[in-house]
């Protein structure tokens, strides 16, 4: 009898599962969320957003079986309900709920059924650039580095996808460093070299692509020299100055030649080097600071003097760019990762 009971109980645990795994959509949750997009379409999206934050992630997994099936689902509306998904997963993520990893994955999971299949390919390329400048936004350098690896190997040889991620693998690798390319401690070489090693390697799939990408020879010639390989790095950086006009590159050029001739004992070459990037206008601050260090290192006190007098003497304008070396340092993190704009982009898109 209690063998009869066991299995009697096995069959009807086995019953509930395949029960449970079959089970249809609640009645209306397609609907709902076909309503859903329709307003947020319409313009409703702060209405629209708040009440679809409310939703499980089971209800809106159920809801999404039938998205891009049907005419009921043309590709602009598939396309709203990708970006609704999203919009959930980053609430979740700046309230600190969760990881938005299931909201996520259900909103590629989507874009995988946009019919048109160039524009599929092209949303879950710039979905992803989204995603990851939403993560650089929050300093989250390390699930940046997560999405733009992913969007590399499913993009190789994008150029803007290279360089997206090398410029997060160079800003992860080199925190290791103090001033603008002195290594804080040989010991933690194994930390850094991986991130500035695989930096190196997507700035040069960007040259590839494009020869005359500027910003990524300017710094795929610092991150040489942060990897110890001065040579190659100069060739980087002189080959830009001798081809790009823009003064906060050249800036930035003379900056690196000059800290990688002061720690190699070429005084004379910092020196010009540094008064080079000075004369560009476009470091206020970095370049007189590393001058004076430098003039003092040599024992010209009273050029170091007159250098600090300048920078005391220097009202600097407030609205203007700022200093070459910090906006290199900001740049893709914080404000500057562009991710409202290009999730603005995208919805601008989807609406039409």
């Amino acid at each position: 009898m209690c063998v009869l009971r066991s299995r009697r109980l096995v069959v009807a645990c086995l019953l509930a599962l395949v029960g449970t795994a079959s089970l249809p959509a609640p009645a209306g949750a397609a609907n709902d969320l076909h309503a859903l997009v329709e307003r947020w379409r319409r313009g409703d999206a702060a209405a629209v957003e708040t009440e679809l934050v409310g939703w499980s992630l089971p209800r809106a997994r159920a809801a999404a079986r039938d998205v891009g099936k049907g005419g009921r689902w043309p590709d602009p509306w598939v396309l709203g309900a990708a970006l609704l998904c999203t919009h959930v997963a980053r609430d979740e993520i700046r309230r600190g709920l969760g990881p938005g990893t299931g909201w996520l994955a259900l909103a590629d999971q989507l874009l995988g059924r946009v019919a048109d299949e160039s524009l599929r390919r092209r949303w879950r390329r710039d979905w992803k650039l989204a995603l990851a400048a939403f993560h650089a936004s929050r300093y989250d350098g390390r699930r940046a580095r997560d999405v733009l690896d992913q969007a590399a190997v499913d993009f190789p040889g994008d150029p803007d996808v290279l360089f997206a991620a090398g410029r997060m693998h160079e800003a992860i690798g080199a925190r290791f460093f103090s001033g603008l390319a002195e290594p804080v401690s040989a010991d933690l070489a194994p930390a850094y070299e991986r991130d500035l090693l695989e930096a190196e390697r997507l700035y040069g799939g960007v040259l590839e692509a494009e020869p005359a990408h500027a910003p990524a020879r300017l710094r795929r010639g610092r991150v040489l020299a942060l990897l110890g390989r001065p040579r190659s790095a100069r060739s980087e950086l002189e080959w830009l100055l001798a081809s790009s006009p823009d003064p906060d590159l050249r800036c930035l050029a003379h900056l690196f030649l000059g800290a990688m001739a002061e720690n190699d004992g070429r005084a004379a070459e910092a020196l010009s080097a540094y008064r080079a990037a000075l004369s560009t206008g476009r470091s206020p601050e970095v370049a007189p600071l590393a001058l004076t260090h430098l003039l003092e290192r040599t024992g010209d006190a009273s050029a170091a003097r007159r250098a600090v007098e300048g920078i005391l003497a220097t009202t600097e304008d407030p609205s203007g760019p700022g200093d070459a070396w910090w906006l290199y340092l900001v740049d893709g993190l914080g404000e500057e990762s562009g991710a409202e704009g290009r999730f603005e982009s995208l919805g601008q898109e989807a609406r039409r």
